[in-house]
């Protein structure tokens, strides 16, 4: 299936821009570019074109995109706001609390649960959650609770399917796990070394401890651990695929023609503990996330897009340039 995604991939970028400059890439959902003159652009599917989703007149600082795809929340260096990019609604959530992302690029600094109805922000000083209280309440009437550290700075927010859970990321593969109760954020668990982390249930989330091995984590049974690999190989990047395929890269620690930082792509069925072993060759993982659906990878460095085949690491660089950060619309069904 990754084969023919390329190649169709392929075609798309190469053959379409001859018969229709307009056309957009053909991804598995809408890309969202930030660009470093502030400037959101969404790369529609299929026809749906190229487009600016961002007021001419704001300077924007990080973004992130609603579940419906339709709305948008962004900062700029005094305010967070979330806008409508199909009835143009603009409503102002925060100004002198806003904050701004410590990095970007990394993952997503603004993050909407999957109800819509929490935006989860990291700022210079934690984070910030801000909460609506009921369907009807106006953007200026959400409820806000602090994500507080002691230092340093979240990298990347990522809610749990039903938007109970949230996984904070911080420097050094530290995660924290907050479980939203009402309108509050309370603190139920650290990871202190998880080179990847992926939610696989409400309650369920499978880090890579960066010493090796995989775990399995139920936090509605008081944080208990099962390992579902041992730690004598160094596994990465985990994936919950839509057929239910665990996804993830390993190297095992002895492996002498495997450099440190390459993997090879693996899968693990939920029960069993046999690996399905699909790479043909190791993937140079650095700077590398998932796409939406798991059919590729995305390497973003320094503002430059490539597109990286997870089974033989081809790569390719996508027609984006000058990028600070980026997100994605829900996949298509």
């Amino acid at each position: 299936m990754i084969r023919r995604f390329f190649i169709t991939l392929l075609l798309t970028l190469v053959i379409a821009p001859v018969y229709a400059q307009d056309d957009a890439l053909n991804l598995p959902a809408a890309l969202y570019v930030l660009t470093n003159e502030g400037v959101i652009q969404r790369y529609g599917q299929g026809a749906d074109g190229i487009s600016t989703v961002s007021p001419a007149d704001q300077f924007i600082v990080d973004f992130g995109i609603a579940p419906d795809d339709n709305w948008i929340a962004y900062r700029t260096e005094t305010t967070l706001t979330i806008s409508n990019r199909i009835t143009e609604e603009s409503y102002q959530v925060e100004s002198d609390l806003a904050s701004v992302p410590s990095v970007r690029g990394k993952g997503d600094t603004i993050a909407w649960s999957s109800t819509g109805d929490a935006i989860a922000v990291t700022t210079l000083y934690g984070g910030r959650v801000y909460i609506n209280p009921s369907p009807t309440a106006p953007a200026a009437e959400w409820q806000f609770a602090p994500l507080d550290l002691r230092e340093g700075a979240f990298l990347q927010l990522l809610w749990s399917p039903d938007g109970r859970f949230l996984a904070a990321e911080v420097e050094g593969n530290i995660w924290w796990i907050y479980r939203r109760d009402g309108q509050t954020m309370q603190l139920t668990s650290a990871i202190p070394s998880a080179v990847g982390l992926v939610w696989v249930s409400n309650f369920e989330l499978v880090f890579a401890p960066a010493e090796g091995g995989l775990i399995l984590m139920n936090l509605d049974k008081a944080n208990v651990q099962t390992v579902l690999l041992g730690d004598g190989s160094n596994y990465s990047l985990p994936y919950l695929m839509p057929d239910g395929l665990l996804a993830f890269f390993g190297r095992q620690k002895d492996d002498p023609e495997t450099e440190t930082g390459f993997g090879y792509l693996l899968g693990l069925r939920a029960g069993s503990t046999a690996l399905e072993n699909t790479g043909e060759v190791p993937v140079n993982l650095a700077d590398l996330r998932w796409s939406p659906g798991g059919e590729f990878l995305i390497s973003f460095q320094t503002g430059v897009f490539s597109i990286v085949n997870p089974i033989n690491a081809q790569s390719f660089a996508l027609p984006v340039s000058a990028v600070v950060a980026y997100g994605w619309g829900p996949p298509l069904l």
